[in-house]
Parts: structure tokens; sequence; C-alpha cells
């Protein structure tokens, strides 16, 4: 049985697969299926939500947030194309750096990560 981190991972790999269209419809989907849920919240400081609760959160809502940060990090870069292998391997990568420093914040450990690739 797959763990839940390996499950995400996987999910991922699947979604890198899509085209771009249909990586916009399951974005949407994510976001109105995530609207929808009785506790669901409607605002979200993604400054400060932590790789402990990213990887203690249910599957859609971390891939969401990893869709999220690859957009969010692109756009400062001001690139409009995704290189969904790279989301794939980033991903895994972040989500291993998050396992073992669960006290910083996710934004956090992408900046680490990006400083130790440079």
């Amino acid at each position: 049985m797959a763990t839940p981190i390996g499950r995400l991972i996987e999910v991922i790999g699947e979604v890198v697969e899509m085209t771009m269209p249909r990586l916009a419809a399951l974005l949407t989907l994510l976001v109105f299926a995530m609207a929808s849920g009785a506790q669901a919240q409607e605002h979200a400081d993604m400054s400060k939500v932590t790789c402990s609760e990213l990887t203690s959160v249910p599957l859609e809502d971390a891939v969401a947030t990893g869709i999220w940060l690859s957009g969010y990090y692109n756009g400062k870069r001001n690139r409009t194309v995704v290189n969904l292998q790279n989301l794939r391997a980033n991903t895994k990568l972040v989500i291993e750096h998050c396992q073992k420093n669960p006290k910083k914040t996710v934004m956090q450990a992408v900046e680490a990560l990006a400083k130790s690739i440079k």
C-alpha cells in the first residue's frame, strides 16, 4: 500500500502527463471541490502554510498547493510555459525537504531548494 506522500507523487506524475487544457480543467475541478467542502477554508495565506501541514493534508489539497506554488514562482519569473517534468521533479524535492523540515513554511522550503540548485 502506497504512503500518502508516495500517492501524492504518483498523482502529480499523472497530472504532469496531461495536456495543459486538461491540467487547467483539473485545477478548476480541484478548486471547486475544495470550495464545496463542509469545512473548507475560504482563504489561505500561502506564506504561512508549514511543511508539516503540507505533508498531512488530503491529497487534493497537496496537489492544488503544488500547482499554485508552481504558478506563483513561474509568475514571479514572468514565465508562462510550464515544464511538466520539472514540476513533477520539483514537487518531489519539496515534499522530501518538507518531511525533513516540518517547521519550515512551504515557501521557505521552495526558496531553500531554489538557492541550493543555483
